[in-house]
């Protein structure tokens, strides 16, 4: 759930940032393109501490809201510079010729640009998907409910001190079967 609320949030963002990347010429766009660079640099371990406090101050520890909003927040920055890439390459004139024929602009964006970039649209959703999915620090830092864990918090329970439960590993049977 988390994984896929973060996902339809990313790519729903970074294509209207992307779009507004893409076609809208305003001062500072490249400096803030640079900056979304650079915080995608910014490794998620160094800040755990700082999400945690700020998740606790919203009283969001141990609820999957703060899974949503950190995923959301790690992964748009990467997703807005990977649809400008995809939007820029929208022809223009096409876009001028549906406004021509009466189009608004929210007509163009959403019933031809989006349609013309959706193999890289699904691209984002896909990337930010795996990503949230395959989170393991996160999950187990902000979430201590053994009923609210992320499957990746819950399969890494199988492993112990003295044994690793491939089977269950493997077939993904919780340990609240026994």
């Amino acid at each position: 759930m988390t994984a896929g609320t973060a996902c339809i949030l990313v790519a729903v963002l970074s294509t209207i940032a992307g779009y507004s990347f893409a076609r809208f010429r305003f001062r500072g766009a490249t400096a803030l393109l640079k900056l979304l660079l650079v915080a995608q640099m910014l490794p998620g371990p160094s800040i755990f501490l700082s999400i945690y406090l700020m998740m606790a101050r919203l009283n969001l520890i141990d609820n999957l809201l703060s899974l949503v909003i950190v995923y959301t927040a790690f992964g748009l920055p990467f997703a807005t510079w990977l649809a400008t890439s995809f939007l820029r390459n929208v022809p223009l004139e096409i876009e001028e010729a549906a406004q021509i024929d009466g189009g608004s602009l929210f007509q163009v964006f959403i019933q031809i640009v989006v349609p013309l970039s959706k193999i890289g649209l699904i691209t984002v959703a896909i990337l930010t998907f795996v990503g949230a999915w395959a989170d393991y620090a996160f999950a187990s830092v902000l979430i201590e409910t053994q009923s609210r864990w992320t499957a990746t918090v819950a399969m890494a329970k199988f492993i112990t001190d003295i044994t690793v439960s491939f089977n269950r590993t493997s077939s993904g049977i919780s340990r609240r079967a026994d």
